[in-house]
């Protein structure tokens, strides 16, 4: 992990590097029609550890999914939903949202709301102080996970966000 002198706010990369890995399970890959009808989507996150850090907070306010014809599906959560990643290792996830109910069809990408605006809701703690960490352009368009996803008719796709802290930050 490196933070340069020059800033305080390192940057959480994302799917442009091999710092996330999402894998997804369910579905049977066949293409859908928009006939109306729906399945549904989870996820859950976990992390790889990462060394000298003793929290990264990442805070959730939301979801939003892609279809290929550019409709979104949007899930904003009552509550924003903060996440230390160093609790959920070694095989340990969290759900960060299940059984989402959205229309069948493909999917292009998923967009992860993250706060990353306030003081405390998106950050690493170290012995010697904490530092707020960002996502380019995250405010405007979430962390984005580009790869497409076929989302079936009355089955359920499941995912797992997969942190890799040691190259994300």
């Amino acid at each position: 992990m490196s933070i340069s002198s020059g800033s305080l706010k390192p940057s959480l990369l994302a799917v442009a590097t091999s710092a996330l890995i999402l894998t997804g399970c369910g579905g049977d890959g066949s293409s859908n029609d928009d006939d109306g009808e729906t399945g549904k989507v989870s996820m859950s996150v976990t992390d790889a550890p990462v060394n000298s850090a003793l929290g990264v907070y990442v805070q959730f306010s939301g979801v939003v999914l892609i279809k290929d014809d550019e409709t979104q599906e949007e899930l904003t959560f009552d509550e924003p939903k903060q996440i230390n990643l160093l609790d959920y290792q070694a095989g340990n996830s969290v759900e960060l949202f299940t059984d989402f109910e959205v229309e069948a069809g493909e999917y292009s990408q998923i967009r992860l709301m993250v706060d990353t605006e306030g003081n405390n809701d998106t950050y690493i703690s170290f012995a010697d102080g904490s530092f707020e960490l960002e996502i380019p352009s995250g405010e405007q368009t979430g962390l984005k996970l580009v790869s497409g996803f076929t989302v079936t008719a009355d089955e359920s796709v499941s995912f797992m966000l997969d942190f890799d802290l040691r190259k994300a930050i």
